[in-house]
């Protein structure tokens, strides 16, 4: 945006007003631009979740499990399906294999105390998405178990934090394209 300024008064005034009128646009073209990064690292998300080798149900549930609050200088993107956390690190002996870039410094415990395995009941093969590596029992009483070592990570949302700063580098990306939308919205 380009003001022309007359070394008079009343322009003076006017070139003022027209600066005054932007710095009180900004909060909120910051907080349009936040909200479009947010909802692009979330798509990016749901794409290394649907593109994972996890079962359907989990998918599903994380993927209508995201919501964002952005303000004028920040923004915080959650995700609160019950798996998602154990979707993103790993589980279990397979997770604890080969950990998770942040597992440490996010103070994320695999938890495996010598357990190769574990079993948990449940009604029917339909309640749980049989994940690879799963299998199943049924004891003497009829009781149907599942029997896992875990599960590897997918990083889906750490994978998306990734792309984002490498498209935050790129001056003709998608940010610089967001950011060129929220500017035309609110400052013209």
């Amino acid at each position: 945006m380009k003001i022309q300024i007359a070394l008079n008064q009343q322009s003076i005034k006017e070139a003022k007003k027209k600066v005054l009128e932007v710095k009180n646009k900004i909060p909120k073209m910051n907080e349009y631009f936040l909200s479009l990064c947010c909802e692009w690292i979330i798509k990016k998300a749901m794409w290394y979740v649907e593109n994972s080798d996890i079962g359907e149900n989990v998918k599903t549930d994380i993927n209508n499990h995201w919501s964002y609050v952005a303000t004028a200088n920040s923004a915080k993107i959650t995700n609160d399906a019950e798996q998602a956390v154990f979707v993103e690190f790993g589980v279990g002996t397979m997770g604890d294999q080969i950990p998770h870039d942040n597992a440490s410094s996010a103070g994320y415990d695999y938890n495996v105390n010598n357990k190769y395995y574990w079993a948990y009941p449940v009604n029917s093969e339909e309640d749980v998405d049989m994940h690879k590596g799963y299998q199943t029992r049924i004891d003497k009483n009829g009781q149907l178990w599942i029997i896992t070592k875990g599960s590897w990570r997918v990083m889906y949302a750490y994978q998306a934090i990734v792309d984002a700063r490498q498209e935050l580098r790129n001056p003709n990306g998608e940010f610089a394209r967001m950011w060129n939308e929220a500017k035309m919205r609110y400052i013209g």
